[in-house]
């Protein structure tokens, strides 16, 4: 195996410039949107000789998920819809791999690239605007595919290789993969990790989330004074019952932890479940006047174990106890409503083939032992555990300043993804 790691590194090694350029169109052709990089990444695949597939989701087939239902209800033209990729190729192997990224980027990346903002390297890292999130992906993958088809390497998987929609909690893309496409026997997730650890970590675990929006409803003094700064007690003003109310779900979380207690989790950031307010706002601008109402709204994060079903219920009897005991408030007064940021949570089975066989991989290029991380929510990792019941992982290269001009990855990390990536693909699970 020794042998057999150094000869794979040495090919990597010595096809860089090639490599690195792949990158480097990859990148220039996102600026032009996602039509033209998901059209040369297939003329590309098609090179390989692989079976390619375009798709399309459909605002019909949104409907039977979780995520990004209230914009689908109030705006769903916000939905940014667009061409998915599949490729499968070696497919008279009997064990079957996804490897897959998402080609959809952040949109404030049109905004750097129209600045005038491109491709550059420094300093052992390369960037571009969307490079990390996730363009390297893409590339990452077809450089490591190139090098397995074009040489004497031999595969040990059918691979399906997916260039999808990631983005909006990948409804519009990796979710109608899974649902499209039969289950594989394990799948990586190419994206370089958000916490900035590159190489040394493997995403497996995605943390659900729980948007919400909690309107609380005011009223106003009985007084013809347009300034209700003297007579605001004698109305019911509703910025202080949000901060009230902001505080009991602060100790409902507390509660949600221990109940459904994760130790990796602990150990990571101190507890299993959180929540984070993240706007207040009102429906008037007058500082003067007691608003009519009031918005809070915040994402509750909980993790693997706990079902979101059960944290939505929890959640609305914690906020009809403080209801209750709030004497100036009535439940007619208080609404609910769930936003678009809404998924389970889910964990790869660490003694699953695919999660020893990439922790033996990486450890080998890296001379590192990899650790598990757990702290991520909403990753795209959950679909083919959720919904093909297959261990899925992710990893990638350094990288960071996610969404800035600036962003970039770490050079000599990325040709190590290349080089783990083909290590996987001509390596056994089992």
């Amino acid at each position: 195996m020794s042998s057999d790691k150094n000869d794979i590194h040495s090919q990597v090694q010595a096809a860089r410039d090639r490599h690195l350029r792949c990158l480097r169109d990859g990148c220039r052709m996102s600026f032009g949107g996602l039509a033209p990089l998901q059209g040369w990444l297939t003329d590309e695949l098609l090179t390989l000789g692989g079976k390619i597939n375009q798709f399309e989701v459909t605002e019909s087939a949104l409907t039977d998920q979780l995520a990004y239902r209230a914009t689908l209800a109030e705006n769903p033209d916000r939905v940014r819809i667009g061409p998915n990729i599949v490729g499968e190729f070696f497919g008279d192997c009997s064990s079957t791999l996804l490897l897959y990224a998402h080609a959809d980027t952040d949109p404030v990346v049109t905004k750097h690239v129209r600045a005038g903002h491109g491709v550059t390297e420094t300093d052992g890292r390369v960037v571009a605007p969307g490079i990390a999130d996730d363009v390297s992906g893409l590339t990452a993958i077809l450089s490591a595919l190139k090098m397995v088809a074009d040489s004497s390497l031999e595969p040990a998987h059918a691979v399906t290789i997916a260039s999808i929609l990631g983005k909006q909690c990948g409804v519009a893309g990796t979710y109608e993969l899974v649902r499209r496409h039969d289950s594989t026997d394990g799948a990586v997730y190419v994206h370089p990790a958000e916490s900035g650890t590159g190489l040394s970590e493997i995403k497996v675990g995605s943390n659900g989330v729980l948007e919400f929006a909690i309107t609380i409803r005011g009223q106003k003094p009985e007084t013809n004074e347009l300034h209700h700064t003297l007579f605001t007690e004698a109305g019911q003003h509703p910025i202080p019952v949000a901060a009230r109310l902001g505080q009991h779900l602060e100790e409902w979380v507390e509660a949600l932890a221990r109940r459904h207690r994760h130790p990796p989790l602990e150990e990571l950031a101190g507890r299993s479940a959180g929540i984070h307010i993240g706007d207040i706002d009102v429906d008037e601008t007058s500082v003067y006047r007691v608003p009519n109402a009031c918005t809070l709204r915040g994402v509750v994060s909980f993790p693997p174990g706990a079902q979101l079903e059960t944290v939505q219920d929890s959640f609305g009897d914690a906020v009809t106890e403080f209801v209750a005991a709030e004497t100036c408030l009535t439940a007619d007064r208080t609404t609910v409503r769930w936003g678009d940021l809404v998924a389970n949570a889910a964990e790869t089975d660490l003694d699953a083939p695919i999660a020893e066989r990439t922790a033996t991989v990486l450890e080998s290029v890296t001379d590192c032992t990899p650790s598990w991380y757990y702290g991520h929510a909403a990753s795209d990792i959950r679909y083919p555990m959720q919904y093909w019941d297959t261990e899925a992982l992710g990893f990638g290269p350094r990288a960071g300043d996610m969404g800035e001009p600036t962003e970039w990855i770490d050079r000599s990390e990325y040709l190590d993804t290349v080089t783990a990536l083909v290590r996987l693909l001509t390596t056994p699970l089992a």
